[in-house]
């Protein structure tokens, strides 16, 4: 045993008793120590434990939070989604309907120009035939003028 050389022998075959209470008494100092040691280190682990449990329970509320949040965006999500379909389906009837417009337009237009094509052609003619009819007028009106003096120089 290692004690055998902690504590001084007596001529009786004994050990000192001053040897022994002094050993005695670091190991209640000792054991103190541990004790207050163990104390402090458990009431910092108990401060520790708190805190992780508080953190937990934030983490928990925080998680809580997000999922309740999560929530609300898919479901925002959904209805803009919905909201979307029902635009691109309005828009695609608009451009249904504009494309028929043009359409109808485009018609009206070749219409519009053929008959503007007519109309010119028409008033071309009609010029024509009145320079034709203004040259023969004018021409009458000479032979006109031509036997009047004709008449004047015979009398």
């Amino acid at each position: 045993m290692a004690n055998k050389d902690i504590f001084r022998t007596t001529v009786f075959g004994g050990y000192q008793k001053e040897d022994v209470m002094d050993y005695v008494r670091s190991l209640e100092n000792e054991k103190e120590t541990v004790k207050i040691l163990a104390s402090k280190e458990n009431a910092g682990i108990k401060t520790e434990l708190e805190q992780e449990k508080k953190a937990n329970e934030d983490l928990k509320n925080a998680l809580l939070s997000c999922k309740e949040q999560l929530g609300r965006l898919e479901a925002e999500r959904k209805k803009t989604k919905e909201e979307q379909e029902q635009i691109r389906l309005q828009l695609m009837e608009e451009r249904s309907n504009l494309q028929k417009k043009q359409s109808t337009w485009a018609e009206s237009l070749t219409r519009m120009q053929e008959d503007l094509k007519s109309q010119e052609e028409e008033w071309r003619q009609r010029t024509e035939k009145f320079l034709e009819l203004e040259k023969t007028r004018r021409g009458q009106e000479q032979a006109v003028t031509q036997l009047r003096e004709q008449v004047r120089q015979e009398q």
